[in-house]
């Protein structure tokens, strides 16, 4: 019987992979527009999150707080910019020029939008930038979204 408790212990010890590296990630929404920007997200069940997201010109930061578990961990929490509910946001640059970013692009849109196709809406991960710096016990993943003055050029035309 002593055998066997030591076997199991000993299987379960050997079986935990004790190399993989902790994955952490740091998601930041950057303004480099030239000028304030407000971002009001919408659900995919029509309703408008209470909270609306504002950044000063050149202000960086992140938009909720850090997360571990990867890019993932991020897509899965309850925070203000959570992608995978977001069914649109509306960026509005110095309280003024304002442009959708839509998931589903609706039959008659009635404002200046990036579509689905689009490499500047920032409800699709591939449109953010990644950079990823690993030692032997963490994996750090930077990931950030950049507004730029193109972008409030196309909310202004």
């Amino acid at each position: 019987m002593k055998k066997i408790i030591l076997f199991a212990i000993l299987s379960f010890l050997f079986a935990c992979d004790t190399n993989k590296p902790i994955e952490t990630s740091d998601f930041y929404l950057i303004n480099k527009s030239g000028k304030d920007i407000n971002i009001y997200i919408y659900r995919k069940n029509g309703t408008k999150d209470i909270d609306t997201l504002n950044y000063k010109n050149e202000e960086s930061r992140l938009p909720e707080a850090s997360s571990t578990g990867g890019f993932f961990g991020i897509l899965n929490t309850d925070s203000s910019l959570n992608i995978n509910t977001m069914d649109s946001c509306l960026v509005i640059f110095n309280n003024k020029d304002s442009i959708l970013h839509y998931r589903y692009l609706p039959k008659n849109p009635f404002r200046k939008y990036y579509d689905n196709n689009s490499k500047r809406n920032m409800i699709f991960p591939s449109n953010y930038t990644y950079s990823t710096k690993s030692n032997k016990n963490i994996k750090h993943t930077l990931i950030t979204y950049t507004f730029t003055e193109q972008d409030y050029l196309d909310a202004k035309q």
